[in-house]
This record gives structure tokens, C-alpha cells and sequence, in this order.
């Protein structure tokens, strides 16, 4: 009886690790599945930050080369105002050549016009003086 009683006490034994080794593989799955699910969550994160970063590089691109057209566009404003400096004193000494010029010539008319030429001759001969 007592070799009946110790087969029985192992088989119970042998039950409950069978339901303990059960038990412990349901948590083991449980906890994979959870680990899955986190690592596909992981993997959506890291999927969607890198959309992010190609759509910030392009964004910088963009940036960049507006940059670089400011540049451009400063140089080309800087050459205009240079250009236009330029034209503006070559302007001004054209005025005050013509207005010497008209300063000089008009003693001359005065003159023709005193010696009761006709104004047409003083016109030819101011713009003959002009041209020479």
C-alpha cells in the first residue's frame, strides 16, 4: 500500500509540473505577444519618423535653394544700384556740360542779337558752335 501511495504522490507530482511547465508557457506566449505587438509599435514609430525626416530634408532643401536665390537676387540688386549710380553721375555731367555749354553760348547770341542778325543765322551759327 505504501508503494501505491508513493505512485500516486508522483503522479500528482508529475501533474503539477506538467500544469506548472503549462502555466509558465501561457505567460511565456502572453508576454511574446505582448512584445510583438510593442515591437510592430516600434516599427510604425520608426517608419513614421523617417517619413518625417525625408519630408524635413526636403523642406531644408527647399529652404536652401530659396536661400540661395535670396543671394542671388541681393547681388543682382547690388549690380542695379551700381549700374544705376553710374548712369545717374554720367547724367549729371551731361547737365553740367550742357548747362556751361549754354552759359558760354549766350554772351554770343547776346552779341548777334545786339548786331541786329537775323535769328535764324544766330541759331545755325550757336549750333555750329555747339557740334565744333
Amino acid at each position: 500500500m505504501s508503494m501505491n501511495l508513493t505512485a500516486k504522490l508522483d503522479d500528482l507530482q508529475r501533474g503539477d509540473r506538467q500544469l506548472e511547465t503549462t502555466v509558465a508557457l501561457c505567460e511565456i506566449r502572453t508576454q511574446l505577444q505582448e512584445l510583438t505587438k510593442s515591437v510592430e509599435s516600434c516599427q510604425s514609430e520608426v517608419s513614421e519618423v523617417k517619413r518625417d525626416m525625408v519630408a524635413i530634408k526636403q523642406e531644408l532643401d527647399t529652404v536652401q535653394q530659396v536661400k540661395e536665390e535670396i543671394e542671388e537676387l541681393r547681388e543682382y540688386v547690388d549690380r542695379l544700384e551700381e549700374h544705376s549710380q553710374r548712369r545717374k553721375l554720367r547724367l549729371l555731367e551731361q547737365v553740367r556740360e550742357t548747362e556751361t555749354i549754354t552759359l558760354s553760348l549766350q554772351p554770343i547770341s547776346r552779341n548777334m542779337l545786339s548786331l541786329n542778325m537775323p535769328k535764324q543765322i544766330c541759331a545755325v551759327e550757336i549750333k555750329v558752335q555747339v557740334f565744333t
